[in-house]
């Protein structure tokens, strides 16, 4: 039919970068015998602009490391544009993009590979690193303040970020200047990921607002996640008139999609991993505590964990350490996280911030960086058999001998990095709220509890605990 034509004319999956569950959908749709009603051409011609958003997703989330990606990648959501809406829009009186402050800059960093050797200490990896720890030093007083107080009920929000922006300095290292010959410094160069380090630095404060609203749930937590916050930086209250929207997940407003994600995610989950964690703690009375050590190694984990994405600062491998993840004497480390974990293991000591955390909790933080190659996607969907969805993070566990605990610390690392994704940290996290459809992160939520006994079963027990649990928590029973 001449509708059908037009559905092939305007979006043929073949010839856009769309996943393949998506592509065998259109695929079905558009090979179908029947005419094709109208309303389903104009659907298609959503799906078509909103594939355009689609494809910039797609991109930011290539740029995270492949373990974390991959997972994410195989159900990832069209996206919307929604992010882009005016606050009116929202339905809520979020700040202006300018109310977050910026770090100041940096100026006369040079690059250090042009003049050294770039195959160890007189390389570009410790030149630009002095220069940036010369540049300001860590605040243990500030930071431990932010990791004791973070829930109490009068810390705000903004004396959460004084304290963290002050006390971690590696968060201004996204303002480095380049210093070119006859030319004047400048520092809106694109990073890695191809964003500029303006935007790198709120997402970096947006995964640090996550894991303070995480750390605040039964407080004020989840309505500043779901709703982010006023003028002042409180947390928006709940709309009068919240009720629970039966619409699709795709053609919901900003504000349905905000309000069925506050009133379906499972709370009491998102809680429990940060208790698994070690961040959070219950007392004798079951009242949820601070482990004011553990929260700080998050944060300071959180500050650090994507600043290798500045190129100036990336390492090359020294010969002593060659060849080193697939880099060899010499090489320039391109992968942030491969990078960040290189300079963890042999240079340490030029993170201010990372000198902050105990001997024992520096393991943790090293271990969010192993390419643990854990594909979440596989599990959820029970694509693939127990080796190839857990052993190479198996082996990870064995070889840096860590426990539950630190896995939780991964995966509490994991959402709170991917939670701040978007540029916006005074809007809550619109990553979770907006592009995800909720049925998507609860199947995450709810895997982290089982994946976290690999530390003491083998892979095929935890893969045949995760089936049983999913297969109680069908909506529907079938049967035992």
């Amino acid at each position: 039919s001449s509708s059908i034509r037009e559905c092939k004319d305007l979006f043929h999956p073949s010839s856009l970068c769309l996943p393949f569950h998506m592509q065998a959908t259109l695929r079905w749709l558009l090979g179908r015998r029947r005419e094709t009603t109208q309303g389903e051409v104009e659907e298609l011609r959503r799906l078509r602009e909103e594939n355009l958003s689609l494809r910039a997703e797609l991109a930011h989330l290539s740029a995270m490391p492949a373990d974390r990606a991959e997972g994410v990648l195989a159900l990832s959501p069209l996206t919307s544009r929604q992010a882009d809406l005016s606050p009116s829009e929202h339905g809520f009186p979020f700040p202006e993009v300018g109310g977050m402050p910026l770090p100041p800059l940096i100026p006369d960093v040079l690059k250090a590979s042009q003049e050294g050797s770039g195959d160890g200490p007189a390389g570009s990896n410790t030149q630009v690193l002095e220069q940036l720890r010369a540049s300001g030093a860590a605040d243990l007083e500030r930071a431990m303040n932010a990791a004791r107080r973070i829930r109490d009920s009068d810390y705000s929000l903004r004396s959460f970020y004084d304290d963290v922006a002050a006390a971690f300095p590696e968060l201004g290292w996204y303002m480095v200047q380049r210093r070119v010959p006859n030319a004047p410094p400048h520092v809106n160069e694109p990073t890695t990921s191809n964003a500029l380090p303006e935007d790198e630095y709120r997402r970096t404060i947006g995964a640090m607002f996550a894991v303070y609203w995480l750390a605040r749930i039964g407080i004020d937590g989840e309505r500043g996640f779901s709703f982010g916050v006023d003028e002042s930086w409180a947390a928006n209250a709940l709309p009068a008139e919240a009720s629970s929207s039966s619409v699709p997940f795709a053609r919901m407003s900003a504000l349905e999609k905000r309000l069925a994600f506050y009133l379906n995610t499972p709370w009491g989950k998102l809680e429990g991993l940060m208790l698994d964690a070690g961040v959070l703690s219950r007392d004798e009375m079951g009242e949820v505590r601070v482990a004011p050590g553990r929260m700080a190694a998050l944060l300071v984990q959180t500050a650090i964990h994507d600043i290798m994405k500045v190129e100036l600062i990336r390492p090359s491998v020294a010969a002593e350490h060659a060849p080193y993840m697939g880099f060899a004497a010499g090489d320039t480390i391109h992968d942030h996280d491969v990078a960040l974990g290189y300079v963890l293991e042999h240079y340490g000591e030029l993170l201010p911030s990372f000198q902050l955390v105990e001997p024992e909790l520096q393991r943790a933080i090293r271990f969010t960086q192993a390419k643990i190659q854990f594909n979440n996607g596989w599990l959820v969907q029970a694509e693939a058999p127990p080796s190839a969805t857990f052993s190479h993070f198996k082996a990870c566990i064995c070889g840096e001998a860590v426990d539950a605990q630190d896995i939780a610390f991964y995966f509490a690392h994991w959402l709170t990095d991917l939670a701040g994704a978007e540029p916006t940290p005074l809007r809550g996290s619109e990553k979770f709220t907006l592009k995800f459809p909720h049925h998507l992160s609860a199947s995450f939520i709810d895997s982290f509890s089982v994946v976290e006994m690999l530390a003491s079963h083998t892979e095929t027990e935890v893969l045949e605990r995760y089936l049983r649990q999913r297969w109680r928590d069908l909506p529907h029973p079938l049967g035992e």
